[in-house]
């Protein structure tokens, strides 16, 4: 029964440049980790193939000790081999020794580089498997790199054909300006394959495996941004030659950190706490967490905030904070203290602040009178 691990959207060399250096580096090297991991299960597993389906690299210019580091790594698999998908990011390039031919050159016999538009045919014992890669030749494109499958698959054959693909899926992934080598599932199911893996959404498709389903998004196996919620995933894949090449599929879960990204109402600076709280499942030292604050505090409370802040922050790998929607509760002796007591401003605020539950009419009446004020 053949198996193999599916990755890709390991994005080697991202440089997180909007964190700390100790964070940043924690970050960087974490994504080497996940790889590292995905090859011993792989090899535990005794998968035949271990496939990467685009963006193994974060951009085409890696630096080299981020190409020996990958090397080192996947020239490790056991298996038949290692098969890489040049992506979006770390697309094939026409210049004078690319990223492509500097990888070539460091890995073992097990790893290939799908450089090119054509089957490649591997036999494995008593099977056989036909790849089929559509590789990136650039980071955008409207047009998907699949038409040249058209027909390739289609004859009758005992072997597994398995397409190998990086861009969008239309409905899955996100692609507003489909620029993203754009796909379909119906085209996806007409080019006759057994298989497909596909790389460049980073959250795992399906989220949830089915028997008959034979689309596949591995997802990236570190989370790289707060827009990334979902552990680290890959697929482990078996395919059953004895009946109608069935397909069983189990997620492998991979990733070092995580990111998480809440909003918390808020009244008073309890409310903040207990919201942090919420999020203390034992992990948060390993998280990187982002609170978009909504609500009112008063002018004390404005004033502990920072410390309230500091210490939740010590709790995290690393604490963001918005504070944008975030303002200050006026107090009738703040009122007295900005505006003439018995003035219009001063008496329309007071009413406000005697009859508003919420707090929201006051700021919103204070925050006019100020910028008629000032203007």
């Amino acid at each position: 029964m053949p198996k193999l691990m599916h990755t890709g959207d390991i994005h080697l060399g991202m440089q997180f440049k909007d964190y700390p250096d100790i964070v940043r580096d924690k970050l960087i090297h974490a994504r080497f980790v996940a790889l590292d991991h995905l090859v011993d299960v792989a090899n535990q597993e005794h998968c035949d193939f271990f496939i990467v389906a685009g963006d193994l690299f974060d951009h085409y210019k890696p630096a080299i000790k981020d190409l020996q580091k990958a090397a080192e790594i996947l020239n490790r698999f056991e298996g038949s081999g290692c098969l890489i998908l040049p992506g979006n990011h770390d697309h094939l390039s026409d210049i004078a020794d690319s990223l492509w031919e500097k990888f070539r050159k460091l890995c073992g016999p097990r790893v290939y580089i799908l450089a090119k538009a054509e089957p490649v045919i591997w036999n494995v014992d008593d099977w056989t498997a036909i790849f089929y890669p559509a590789p990136c030749t650039k980071k955008l494109s409207k047009q998907n790199a699949l038409g040249w499958m058209e027909n390739h698959a289609k004859n009758p054959s005992e072997a597994l054909h398995i397409g190998i693909a990086h861009g969008s899926l239309a409905g899955l992934s996100y692609d507003n300006q489909g620029t993203y080598f754009p796909m379909t599932e119906a085209e996806l199911k007409g080019a006759g394959m057994d298989l497909w893996l596909l790389g460049h959404a980073h959250r795992r498709y399906p989220k949830k495996f089915e028997p008959g389903h034979r689309i596949f998004y591995s997802g990236t196996p570190e989370p790289d941004g707060l827009d990334c919620p979902d552990n680290g995933n890959a697929w482990l894949i078996r395919i059953d030659n004895s009946v109608k090449k069935t397909v069983h599929a189990q997620p492998v879960t991979t990733n070092c950190y995580r990111f998480i990204d809440v909003e918390v109402k808020i009244r008073n600076l309890r409310d903040l706490n207990d919201g942090f709280n919420q999020l203390d499942d034992g992990k948060l030292q390993d998280t990187v967490v982002r609170i978009n604050i909504v609500g009112h505090l008063n002018s004390d409370e404005m004033i502990e905030l920072n410390s309230v802040i500091d210490s939740m922050a010590k709790r995290s790998l690393h604490l963001k904070i918005d504070k944008s929607r975030l303002s200050m509760t006026l107090s009738p002796d703040q009122i007295d203290k900005e505006f003439t007591r018995h003035s219009l401003p001063n008496k329309i605020l007071h009413r406000l602040a005697t009859n508003s539950s919420d707090g929201e009419a006051l700021q919103l009446a204070y925050e006019l009178i100020c910028a008629e004020r000032d203007s």
